[in-house]
């Protein structure tokens, strides 16, 4: 038991590491990432203890620190918290599970060699083999192909490449299904529910995974473009942001202005004037809101070229793909299109 415990701990560690890692090379915050693998570590555990049990009230006072953690519910339960993350922080689910994929694939290569070590059972060094081996792939494929890597860091690499995020996620799911699947049919318990049970919720999570890249892959066949320099990038990034702020300024000078607001705010409320100063202010308020409804357009379109500068996509045409020219770009910064495009749009 001394062994599971410290295998256990090693694993723990190694996959709270390697996800820490990968999330703040990709520029998430520390503080939300730790208490990202806290909630899945803890969601995890839990899962494994409870899910798949008669629960009763003696279970969880004399043995639900003793059970043995069964895999499926931890990864249910690992499932659910990072869905609750994601949802949260509003992260790209993909990219979140790009980062994870490689850190279980060594938890679990741990864990199997940690049951092996203790019990000699053959068939869990085979296992542990396997997922060593996972890990390996995932990591050449990272490494190697770039698979995995978001696009905003091709575009601090300066890489002209396409990204396939998700492609880690899909390989781990694919191939530990895989794996799963082939243990079970060695170690047929055909009369046992709970085996059926572990074929279909492998089987299912192999077909889901399938039909997920064929969507992701789909959704990401788009034409390879160019990428910008990074000195071209962080000047757009500058005029956006300047221009965002003069906005902001622009905005606040209209409001002082509007007649509306203007008597709002030092009467508390509104009152009709005579008729030849009522209808005065009403023009003067006409022309403030459409000025000040024009200026927001320009705001939005503002932020989502700057969300476009973060996810990589920036001067990327939301109708072709094809890449806008910097001249374009330098001259309306928040162009979405090229010049043929917009005109026959």
């Amino acid at each position: 038991m001394d062994i599971l415990i410290f295998s256990f701990l090693i694993a723990l560690f190694t996959f709270s590491y390697l996800f820490w890692k990968a999330a703040t090379a990709e520029g998430f915050g520390s503080d939300h990432v730790f208490d990202s693998v806290s909630l899945i570590v803890i969601s995890a555990f839990i899962g494994g203890k409870i899910l798949f049990r008669d629960l009763s009230l003696d279970f969880f006072r004399y043995q639900f620190l003793s059970a043995s953690i069964i895999l499926e519910g931890a990864l249910i339960g690992g499932g659910v918290a990072a869905y609750y993350i994601v949802k949260k922080y509003s992260w790209d689910g993909w990219k979140i599970g790009d980062m994870i994929a490689p850190a279980l694939a060594s938890f679990q290569a741990i864990i199997f060699a940690g049951i092996w070590w203790s019990t000699k059972i053959p068939s869990f060094a085979v296992l542990s083999t396997s997922f060593l081996f996972l890990y390996s792939l995932i990591r050449f494929l990272k490494v190697r192909r770039r698979i995995g890597e978001s696009k905003s860091f091709f575009l601090m690499k300066r890489l002209d490449k396409t990204s396939f995020t998700g492609g880690l996620l899909a390989t781990y799911l694919t191939v530990s299904s895989a794996i799963a699947i082939l243990f079970l049919i060695v170690h047929q318990n055909i009369a046992s529910k709970f085996w059926w049970f572990q074929i279909g919720f492998y089987l299912v999570i192999l077909a889901v995974s399938l039909l997920l890249i064929r969507k992701q892959l789909y959704k990401q066949d788009i034409p390879m473009v160019p990428q910008f320099t990074r000195e071209f990038l962080t000047k757009i990034r500058n005029k956006l942001l300047q221009r965002k702020a003069e906005i902001r300024d622009e905005l606040k000078v209209i409001k002082d202005g509007d007649p509306f607001v203007k008597e709002q705010k030092d009467e508390g409320s509104r009152n009709e004037d005579e008729y030849g100063d009522e209808v005065n202010e009403k023009e003067l308020h006409d022309v403030a809101a459409a000025e000040e409804k024009a200026l927001t357009e320009e705001l939005h379109e503002i932020e989502e070229s700057l969300g476009d500068l973060r996810e990589g996509s920036y001067g990327i045409s939301k109708k072709t793909g094809k890449k806008i020219p910097e001249k374009r770009l330098e001259a309306n910064p928040t162009a979405k299109m090229n010049v043929d495009e917009e005109e026959k749009a």
